[in-house]
């Protein structure tokens, strides 16, 4: 019983530690402020990827190089074995050199009717390997329908769970402020009238398929000043589970709506 005891309560941290895992969000921030581009990548407590150089793979890079450096190398001499393999095969062509030649020589009737009893061999032999091409032809017709259907079973199940997946991540805090600048008042309202549409549509399409929170959003056009800015920053987050639970949910709509409803057919089929 102890034993038993000791088993569950690890089955029970491990999986408690799996789903920490799962659980725990990937957290990205992206700014691009004042022409300078600054990323940090953040999974759960540790941060994995820095624009600034402190993640914690940079410093086990470091590590690895000190190590790496400790180790010495020696040359290694590469030997090539060359293998001649020489073979003969008979095919039909040389048979009908043969005959040719009987052919053209003109010695005996016997000679004749071997001459002829290989050709009608030759020509049977013809005859089966192109039926047996045709069938494989149709066999194989068959597998490409089948598995194109497959493809299209999957595609059908894997909307939604592919819909929960993109509302999964989430848009935080998205920041924008673009000014379009040109002295040419003319050019000024055409790149601005271009851009501001842009950016609206892009953001209305976005905010349908991703779950998005906005922090500002502004297009101002500038005609004093020649230089345009385009400052934005976005944090984005995603947690593991989501995958799971979307890999789930493909599973029960593809077992009830393909799998289950094939199945009954194939058996009534057989039952007519």
């Amino acid at each position: 019983m102890i034993i038993l005891k000791i088993l569950l309560w690890i089955i029970f941290a491990v999986f408690g530690v799996i789903l920490l895992f799962l659980v725990l969000p990937l957290n990205t921030d992206l700014s691009y402020i004042d022409n300078r581009f600054i990323y940090k990548v953040r999974y759960g407590f540790f941060t994995f990827y820095s624009s600034e150089g402190k993640s914690f793979l940079s410093k086990f890079k470091k590590k690895k190089k000190k190590s790496e450096s400790t180790d010495f190398y020696n040359d290694t001499e590469i030997y090539e074995d060359i293998s001649i393999s020489e073979g003969y095969e008979e095919n039909d062509d040389s048979v009908t050199e043969d005959i040719e030649e009987e052919n053209n020589t003109g010695k005996n009737s016997d000679n004749t009717e071997e001459i002829q009893k290989k050709a009608e061999k030759i020509s049977k032999n013809k005859n089966k390997t192109e039926k047996h091409k045709k069938v494989q032809n149709s066999k194989k017709e068959k597998n490409y329908d089948g598995k194109i259907e497959f493809l299209f079973d999957l595609i059908r199940s894997a909307d939604r769970p592919f819909l929960r997946i993109c509302k999964g991540i989430k848009l935080r805090n998205v920041y924008i402020d673009f000014i379009v600048a040109d002295e040419d008042a003319y050019k000024c309202a055409l790149n601005y009238g271009k851009i501001s549409g842009m950016v609206y549509n892009m953001l209305g399409w976005f905010s349908v398929v991703f779950s998005v929170k906005f922090k500002t959003v502004d297009v101002i056009p500038d005609f004093k000043s020649s230089e345009s800015r385009w400052d934005m920053s976005v944090k984005v987050s995603f947690r593991p589970i989501t995958l799971v639970i979307a890999g789930i949910y493909f599973l029960i709509t593809y077992i009830f709506r393909f799998m289950i409803p094939e199945s009954r057919q194939k058996e009534e089929l057989k039952k007519n």
